[in-house]
């Protein structure tokens, strides 16, 4: 016979069976979270049919043995509450798995391992005494004194969860907090509604909307999930980095970046590609199982270690480096990676999630630019970060306020015995007044993606200087152009309302760039640089030898000037090896119609070599050093008098 309470366990069944399945697809590693979440859903499956069972045996008192229905309701007793006991478990290792303490779930284990063995021995008692249930002559079900108890265990443990969550509230997951505020009342409720009506069986239906509250929780998409591995985003580290620092654990984190990536993708296609980023992320979870990984940025993956001595810090990196030695391989397809790994360990610093993701993407950017396999965030490492640091910090409040100055250092043209051109340089004070190096502030400028506005501040100065000291003389002042312009369709326009302002005709201006700046997109660079050239703008290259240079460039384009490395001026008195590399750089130059300009000088050994082979202007510390616009001004009109009294001499 079928009682209509049934109705509801078998409901709550059917929601089980539906989160095994869903469970069974799930794309992930078996870890020990999962583990734990498959057992809740199998005990309650198991709690729920063995209820359905009991209450249809019930139903057929003196029909069937005494003893199989005081067997089977036992066992139901006792799987009840190690459901609970099993669910409360998961429960809190999900709300715990930040906190530093580890004494509070060794203390939560014993809690629930002492209740459910308390009520296991209840259970035991239960078939002499009937404190739990007994059945009379005729086989009818009783409930007994302490039929209650089983109840009584599942709110001792929802009050221990409610301690542990105020305790460490800062330290657990948001996805944790929502799911408890859900849990926690509704469970209360239909606990107090099935003590209330004892005709009703909602203890499957606790079970299997517990459950699901959990699998939405935790199993289902989410916004920190990473669509391609599977794994957390950048999102998801940065709460995961949240919540161990406010459970002030010990932790290492390492940056996995994968350098010859781009060959997968264009040997393979991007959803080859893809495929390997899955395999990459898979293994890591495979044989880190205390790890918690995430795609981090691009092909760069970030995964969080915890950190209980030195001992522990290059395993990874050991594990990594053995499997780098053979291939990934992905269906047909086969890559052998060379990977890259930034560690970090934070060992209880004074810093927040925004510090660390700004260290963490430091080192990233050492590992692209060094060409290293490791790096490590050691004391060194860390006197450059925050030298760096206050450089942007100096950098953001040029830019703001407008701090840039502008220094030139002229240019002599030996033909003409005089200074006839200046290259404008851009110079920054730190906070104290003291100069930051070029070297330094303008990498960390391209970094940030500021580049174009120190050019723009550059530009306006120099044109103000011309436009106030028209008289000066000197031919033309050059200023650099970055990469960052070259990417703007409407930089001619920009450039000449800019000269329109301060008066000043695009004969008095050259623009420096280097061969880096035009090769990304090269068509668009030809034609900005063809429109500009229209308009009457001329164009040096600027760094010619420093690993970039080729010489079909230069016949596709009509520089004005090609600037030599001060890298090639340093070798022309180093040995004849030297003079005549760059002597035949300088008649290849020449026969293509196009000046030079040796930039970096600074003897006299090698002003009269580079004399010797045809060089037609010189720059460097040997004529000038850099100098503000009024000394420029003052050394041009000493210039200018030096000459004229070697003009009347002669």
């Amino acid at each position: 016979m079928l009682y209509w309470p049934l109705l509801t366990e078998i409901i709550a069944l059917l929601l089980v069976c539906v989160l095994l399945l869903s469970l069974s697809s799930y794309n992930k590693p078996i870890n020990h979270s999962l583990k734990m979440y498959w057992f809740c859903l199998v005990f309650s499956g198991l709690s729920i049919i063995l209820n359905i069972v009991c209450t249809i045996l019930l139903g057929y008192p003196g029909q069937v043995p005494l003893v199989v229905n005081l067997v089977a309701n036992s066992i139901y007793f006792l799987l009840v509450v190690v459901l609970c006991s099993t669910i409360a478990m998961y429960i809190f290792e999900k709300m715990l798995e930040h906190v530093y303490e580890q004494y509070c779930i060794t203390r939560v284990r014993i809690m629930l391992a002492s209740s459910t063995s308390i009520y296991a021995l209840l259970v035991a008692v239960n078939l002499k005494s009937g404190i739990l249930f007994w059945f009379d002559q005729d086989g009818q079900y009783h409930r007994g004194i302490l039929n209650w108890s089983g109840y009584a265990i599942m709110a001792v443990e929802m009050a221990f969860l409610v301690y542990c969550f105020m305790r460490h509230h800062s330290s657990v997951a948001k996805e944790m907090k929502h799911a408890l505020k859900i849990i926690l009342p509704l469970s209360t409720a239909l606990m107090i509604i099935q003590v209330i009506e004892k005709r009703l069986l909602l203890n499957g239906t606790i079970a299997a909307l517990v459950d699901i509250v959990l699998f939405i929780s935790f199993f289902s998409y989410r916004r920190e999930e990473d669509s391609v591995t599977g794994i957390g985003n950048r999102d998801g580290f940065f709460s995961e980095l949240s919540l161990r620092l406010a459970g002030k654990q010990r932790f290492q984190i390492l940056l996995l970046f994968t350098r010859d990536f781009a060959s997968i993708n264009q040997r393979y296609g991007y959803q080859t590609g893809n495929e390997f980023l899955y395999s990459i992320a898979l293994w890591i979870e495979n044989n880190f199982k205390e790890a918690v990984a995430f795609r981090y940025i691009g092909v760069t993956f970030a995964v969080i270690l915890p950190y209980p001595d030195e001992g522990q810090k290059d395993i990874f990196v050991y594990k990594l480096e053995e499997r780098a030695k053979g291939p990934w391989v992905v269906g047909k397809s086969s890559a052998v990676l060379t990977p890259a790994v930034a560690s970090y360990v934070y060992d209880g610093e004074n810093l927040e999630e925004d510090q660390i993701m700004e260290i963490l993407d430091y080192m990233l950017s050492i590992l692209k630019r060094s060409g290293k396999k490791y790096v490590e965030y050691d004391e060194r490492a860390a006197v450059d970060f925050y030298r760096r640091r206050r450089t942007m910090d100096c950098l953001r409040r040029a830019i703001q306020e407008q701090l840039f100055e502008v220094w030139y250092q002229p240019v002599y043209a030996p033909d003409r015995g005089k200074f006839v051109s200046a290259e404008a340089l851009v110079r920054l004070r730190d906070d104290k007044g003291r100069m930051i190096s070029p070297g330094r502030f303008i990498p960390v400028a391209e970094e940030m993606g500021n580049v174009g506005e120190v050019f723009w501040q550059v530009l306006a100065q120099v044109c103000c200087f011309i436009s106030n000291h028209k008289q000066i003389p000197i031919d033309t002042i050059s200023v650099n152009i970055s990469l960052e312009q070259f990417e703007d369709s409407h930089l001619p326009e920009k450039i000449r309302t800019v000269l329109e302002m301060w008066n000043v005709e695009p004969e008095k201006l050259r623009l420096e760039i280097t061969e880096r700046a035009i090769a990304g997109d090269a068509y668009q660079s030809r034609e900005i640089i063809r429109i500009m050239e229209e308009d009457g703008f001329r164009f040096y290259l600027d760094d010619f030898g420093t690993g970039y240079s080729n010489f079909a460039t230069l016949a596709q384009y009509h520089f004005e000037c090609i600037k030599l490395d001060k890298s090639l001026i340093g070798i022309v008195d180093s040995d004849q090896k030297g003079y005549n590399m760059v002597r035949g750089l300088i008649r290849l130059i020449h026969e293509l119609g196009i000046k030079v300009i040796a930039e970096g000088t600074e003897t006299k050994e090698q002003v009269e070599k580079l004399l010797e082979l045809g060089a037609d202007k010189i720059q460097g510390f040997y004529y000038a050093k850099p100098m503000d616009g009024e000394e420029l001004s003052e050394l041009l009109v000493r210039d200018i008098e030096v000459c004229n009294i070697k003009e009347e001499v002669t």
